[in-house]
């Protein structure tokens, strides 16, 4: 079983991927309705 530490961590690197995700998604979207 992994500590809360650990827990934690998982959930800041997986905000951290769906941040970047995000802004991708983002900018493809704008790219392409231009």
């Amino acid at each position: 079983m992994e500590t809360v530490s650990e827990m934690q961590n998982d959930c800041k690197i997986i905000r951290k991927l769906e941040e970047k995700i995000g802004k991708e998604k983002h900018i493809v979207m704008s790219y392409n309705t231009d």
